[in-house]
């Protein structure tokens, strides 16, 4: 990253947030001291919004009166980073060759499409019609899964297909899908809260407003691909199809919905909960209960497309009803869960290519209900035929049978066995899609489950190691990636760390080791073993932060010099802030997007009628989570007239207000724009021209942004009771 204003500038919009935050921690303290139940959120609610952005009312209180030290503190603290930023001595970690290839590949995204693999971590690129026909094609061959939903009209009472239909036919289809479920599930959650009297401010938190349809994105299966990769054709490349619901009508809800059922997979014996807990169970065997069984594994094939809502809606019902009374329901009764399933699972409407697809089976993948949905389904099939059986109760099988979604390893003394087990499960399928694929190791040889190898020898002794398939790339954090030293050093000792705990005995500790030795090597790390501190150091456990009243502020990383500066200024001035330092852009965020084909240009159907999108400087009127600029076009150029506001809702929503109070400023007086037009510009035609300042999703990353830009820019549009509120925001100067 460069240091540069906009890097100084995140560095004041983040000293102030922190600001912000101290300054309520000493009065949440305080009343902490005299009512030791103050009124806030449940803790249930607040780590929802900390995890979830998108979980944020629009308003926030302003900063408490009061606290002259913390503005110095902050104040000082501040102009420490930014001298220490634009004097750093920071390099560029991409060779010549990499820079232009870099400038090549930005400069030909609108042609090029860019994805990361599945699984293995590395970068596809395709031309964007390759791509177009490669997902298009995956929609055909899955009918009994997907189908494509064409536009329709009205005629004389009767729903007709459009024999023609345009651009803007598709987009208006869409757009009235969207509303449709929009208004569905705020309807749905509005009962909801009506019959449990849930608090207005909760309410608010899972209404859905701006939202645009999920999107499907598809992720190339190179770990899938043999031979010469030059030889491969693109038709016959698998990918797996993931549909994005960020930002959709179902998405808060679905988040809510998802901590509702989550918490019910620890009631499931077979469901792992740490992908390593197969080996710890193998190892508390007697040697003599395994010998004769060999470990094998199974997955099943397209899970999530091959379960069934209803089925995945009554399964979790029946699992919720036994015990909704052992889980935090966040006051929601049983009735209220199947409501929140039904409205998430059943509109399954998605986009592709600018066009509207239904998906008729499965749940979709990037959906947060659907891993758990998807899982309590297939252990429901598991307990109705394995847990149930009486050849397999008290049967070694049943002890060791551990599933991860939806690989499972399983311990069988033949194959014929072991498809016997697999076919008994399916078989509790009612609607006969689950299928397994079997691996069963052949004599001598290892059975490969998750990250480690597996092999049970013929006197029952347990041998395991770490494993990579062969596909994988072996791509992690590089050695030269900007980020901090001590992030680098946490990640290859995690890979030793890993290494050792899944190896059994010496020999399969060395050639883990030397497996995790190779891989860092090809990312840059020299002499990897060093970080290899396991051996040698035993620490008590992860390392936890207590409650010592800092606050965290995220700081552009910038070298290490640079970073330990900082940190000794913070430590050696009793500072009450704990800083993260956050890395700068990386090639993934850089050029990839799950919207590759389905961008929002425009809320509206039609953009060549949209008012705003002209008059913007950047980005489009769909952008959400905005600070901005408005210039009167009607004032002088010698005294330019400018309003700096911030909006949740999108810059259309609110350039729209702006512009019917500068056309008829009666109508919404308590508008600045409109008061400016009222005196200065009567009864003339709106002339504004908006800029966009900063995006975030957080409504404390906007305030800060917006107070930061008001003090720079003093615009003479802001009411002198909006600059008195503001102004708290800042964090005085020395």
């Amino acid at each position: 990253p460069k240091v540069d204003a906009k890097m100084l500038r995140s560095v004041e919009v983040n000293m102030t947030k922190a600001a912000y935050k101290l300054k309520w921690k000493a009065v949440n303290d305080e009343r902490t001291e005299s009512d030791p139940n103050p009124r806030n959120d449940s803790e249930a609610i607040t780590n929802l919004k900390q995890k979830h952005p998108q979980l944020q009312r629009p308003f926030i209180a302003g900063p408490p009166e009061g606290h002259p030290e913390v503005d110095v503190m902050m104040s000082e603290l501040t102009t420490f980073i930014v001298k220490t930023l634009k004097t750093t001595n920071m390099k560029n970690n991409l060779t010549t060759n990499q820079q232009q290839g870099l400038k090549s590949l930005k400069a030909r995204k609108d042609e090029l499409h860019y994805t990361t693999s599945d699984k293995c971590g590395e970068f596809v690129v395709t031309k964007k019609s390759s791509y177009r026909q490669q997902t298009i094609k995956h929609l055909k061959d899955n009918p009994k899964v997907y189908k494509w939903v064409p536009p329709t009209r009205t005629a004389n009472g009767e729903t007709v297909m459009v024999k023609q239909p345009t651009k803007i036919t598709f987009r208006n289809q869409i757009s009235a899908k969207r509303m449709m479920i929009e208004k569905e599930c705020n309807r749905v959650w509005d009962n909801i809260c009506r019959k449990r009297n849930i608090p207005r401010k909760i309410h608010q938190l899972f209404l859905s407003h701006g939202t645009t349809l999920p999107t499907l994105y598809t992720l190339p299966k190179t770990h899938k691909v043999t031979g010469n990769i030059r030889d491969l054709r693109l038709d016959n490349l698998k990918v797996r199809p993931i549909v994005s619901c960020s930002g959709s009508p179902t998405e808060k809800i679905g988040i809510l919905t998802a901590h509702l059922i989550t918490p019910l997979l620890k009631f499931l014996p077979m469901n792992m909960t740490n992908i390593h807990e197969h080996i710890v169970t193998l190892n508390s065997m007697e040697k003599r209960s395994l010998a004769g069984y060999n470990f094998y594994t199974a997955d099943v094939s397209a899970l999530f497309t091959n379960v069934t809502v209803d089925m995945c809606i009554s399964n979790i019902l029946d699992l919720a009803h036994k015990h909704w009374r052992e889980v935090n329901t966040f006051g929601l009764h049983l009735e209220d869960l199947k409501d929140l399933l039904e409205v998430g699972f059943t509109n399954a409407f998605f986009t592709f290519n600018q066009r509207l697809y239904w998906q008729i089976q499965g749940v979709f993948m990037g959906y947060c209900p659907s891993p758990p949905a998807a899982i309590i389904r297939l252990s429901t099939c598991e307990l109705n035929s394995l847990y149930t059986d009486r050849h397999y109760i008290g049967n070694p099988i049943l002890k060791i049978y551990s599933r991860y979604v939806d690989d499972g390893g399983f311990i069988a003394k033949t194959k014929e066995e072991a498809l016997r087990v697999c076919a008994l499960i399916a078989e509790a399928d009612s609607d006969r899609n689950i299928k397994w694929d079997v691996d069963f190791p052949g004599k001598g040889e290892y059975t490969a489950f998750l990250d480690t190898e597996i092999m049970i020898t013929e006197e029952g002794e347990v041998r395991s190691r770490y494993y990579r398939k062969p596909m994988n790339k072996g791509i992690t954090l590089h050695y030269k990636s900007h980020h901090s030293e001590s992030t680098k050093t946490a990640v290859a000792r995690n890979y030793y760390k890993v290494a050792r705990e899944v190896s059994s005995d010496t020999s399969q500790r060395e050639y883990s080791l030397n497996k995790v030795d190779s891989i860092l090597m090809k990312n840059g790390y020299r002499s990897p073993r060093k970080y290899d501190t396991s051996s040698t150091t035993r620490r008590s456990g992860k390392k936890k932060f207590s409650d010592d009243g800092k606050v965290t502020a995220c700081i552009p990383y910038t070298t290490k010099h640079d970073a330990n500066r900082i940190r000794n200024y913070i430590k050696s001035r009793h500072i009450p802030v704990r800083p993260i330092f956050t890395p700068g852009k990386t090639l993934k965020s850089t050029l990839c997007s799950s919207r590759p084909l389905d961008k929002t240009q425009c809320t509206m159907s039609n953009p060549d009628l949209c008012k705003v999108c002209p008059l913007t400087n950047k980005g489009s009127c769909s952008t959400k989570g905005v600070v901005y600029e408005v210039t009167c076009g009607r004032c002088s150029e010698n005294v330019k007239s400018t309003y700096i506001g911030e909006t949740s809702r999108t810059l259309h929503s609110r350039a729209s207000e702006h512009l019917r109070a500068a056309s008829n400023p009666p109508s919404q007086p308590h508008n600045a724009i409109g008061q400016h037009y009222a005196v200065k510009h009567p009864n003339a035609d709106a002339s504004l021209q908006f800029r966009i300042l900063d995006t975030s999703t957080r409504v404390l990353d906007r305030k800060a942004s917006e107070a930061i830009n008001i003090y720079i820019k003093q615009p003479n549009l802001n009411d002198k009771c909006e600059l008195e509120q503001i102004v708290k925001y800042i964090v005085k100067k020395e």
